[in-house]
């Protein structure tokens, strides 16, 4: 089977592009410092550049890039696609259950420091990801 087919069927409504000839956009290249930030931890390893909070940082650019990116709030997070509604339900879901969670106090920690970077990434990535390329330099960060 070849990968043009693969890939067009597994989201219906949108096209994927295997060659793109366009120059990486500002947000591409936030979105890679992000995933690199957040899947290397460097501040773990170096404990000197705890400080710094390079993952708000690089989070923080890739957020900003994305909101001044053109285009509608709904192109941006295409609710028709049900991945993407299942992600913003376990969101809610998550805010919802902290006052009656067995740790209410851990709980809002680990969502507001941990659980929305896995939905900004998410979005993030299902936004500026557009090619084959754009991918694998995920993949690759």
């Amino acid at each position: 089977m070849s990968p043009e087919a693969t890939l067009k069927s597994t989201t219906p409504g949108f096209s994927v592009v295997l060659e793109d000839r366009t120059p990486f956009r500002w947000g591409m290249w936030f979105l890679l410092l992000f995933v690199l930030v957040i899947v290397g931890r460097f501040h773990e390893a170096v404990p000197a550049i705890g400080p710094l909070r390079l993952g708000l940082v690089s989070g923080g650019f890739a957020l900003l890039s994305w909101m001044l990116a053109p285009g509608s709030l709904h192109d941006k997070i295409p609710f028709a696609i049900p991945q993407v509604r299942y992600v913003g339900i376990l969101f809610g879901l998550a805010i919802a259950t902290i006052p009656v969670g067995v740790w209410p106090g851990n709980s809002l920690d680990y969502l507001t420091q941990v659980y929305w970077k896995v939905v900004v990434l998410f979005l993030l990535v299902l936004f500026w990801s557009r090619t084959v390329k754009d991918m694998r330099c995920v993949v690759w960060a």
